[in-house]
């Protein structure tokens, strides 16, 4: 028996590693966010409904759970007068509150942890400001961590991750940041250049990071030590590199996923040491900008115009939507909260 995990109640405890519970327990709630106040909801990442939040663009989605282990939803939104937004019923267009955090920021990355249900909001800021804002699992307390001693000109943060358990890692233009509950422990200049680390993401006891010009890096020990695996990724060339997920419950060698401009897509089963290209120009070119995982097989990609991917056998073969949304879509994610593993 047990009481917990992460300080979720073990009533809500809905899966492990991505290993799906009995379909009774859990209904999946996917949910996309884009330009022009662009939310959608589905149940099974191929059919949507969407509606409109108004002018103002929609950068990031994650999924929470709130102190009374309830769904709680958290949108990064560009917006100087609210740049949070929360939801525990997103497919309900009139349950956003939202928060003005302090200071001249739009929020771009949005991340949890999964060990504190703290949020981490990745920002731009309108100087080199080095500034990332945190958020207390219920979104009802805010603060910031100062990063300023990191040799970096710039205060442009697109990407944020957690490894679960209070490891946190910032992909600043130039520089890779982990942070812990003890404040600074790294940084890495490893890419070059002014490329943004767009795509930051933890899994299988690795951390990967993304950039521009077909950029990418891998670290084994907690981010104190990367190398450069772009030459591994088949088929990406100088295509800027977006965003990264991992799917703990697809087999048992754990498989990863990439998305890119021009439709690029790149597929792992191995963990990450080898990478195949998915063609997907007989479809479309459009930029995918991100891209998640149930941890049961499905997959769902979102990217510009419109574009809405969907695969179900574990990000081998997908479809694709047309363009009827008619805006580019950032970000979607599911509720689940994968993986639980370290690294």
């Amino acid at each position: 028996a047990f009481e917990g995990v992460n300080g979720v109640a073990a009533a809500s405890i809905e899966g492990i590693n991505g290993a799906a519970p009995p379909a009774a327990s859990h209904t999946d709630l996917w949910v996309l966010v884009g330009k022009s106040g662009k939310v959608g909801t589905s149940a099974n990442g191929t059919d949507w409904t969407v509606y409109d939040m108004g002018g103002t663009d929609n950068w990031a989605i994650v999924y929470n759970k709130d102190s009374s282990g309830d769904d709680l939803w958290g949108m990064a939104h560009n917006s100087n007068a609210a740049e949070f937004l929360t939801s525990s019923t997103p497919a309900d267009s009139g349950t956003w509150g939202t928060t003005n955090l302090a200071g001249s920021f739009t929020a771009r990355g949005l991340a949890i942890d999964k060990e504190s249900g703290k949020w981490y909001f990745a920002t731009k800021s309108t100087s080199a400001n080095k500034i990332i804002f945190t958020g207390s699992r219920d979104a009802d307390s805010f603060g910031t961590f100062d990063y300023s001693s990191v040799v970096s000109t710039y205060g442009i943060n697109y990407g944020v991750a957690s490894n679960g358990s209070g490891t946190i890692m910032i992909g600043v233009r130039d520089d890779l940041i982990a942070t812990s509950s003890a404040g600074l422990v790294g940084t890495a200049n490893f890419l070059g250049g002014n490329n943004i680390n767009k795509g930051v993401a933890q899994g299988g006891g690795k951390w990967f990071v993304l950039a521009n010009s077909g950029k990418a890096a891998m670290s084994a020990d907690g981010g104190q030590n990367w190398t450069d695996i772009s030459t591994n990724i088949s088929g990406a060339g100088t295509t800027a590199l977006n965003a990264i997920a991992y799917d703990g419950g697809a087999n048992g060698t754990g498989t990863w996923v990439i998305v890119g401009n021009t439709a690029f897509m790149a597929r792992s089963t191995d963990n990450g040491v080898s990478w195949t290209e998915i063609d997907h120009s007989a479809t479309h070119t459009r930029k995918l900008q991100h891209i998640a995982t149930n941890g049961s097989g499905t997959w769902v990609a979102v990217g510009d115009d419109g574009r809405i991917g969907t695969s179900t056998d574990h990000g081998a073969a997908w479809s694709w939507s047309d363009e009827s949304i008619a805006q580019d879509l950032k970000h979607v994610a599911i509720n689940w909260q994968l993986p639980l593993v370290g690294g």
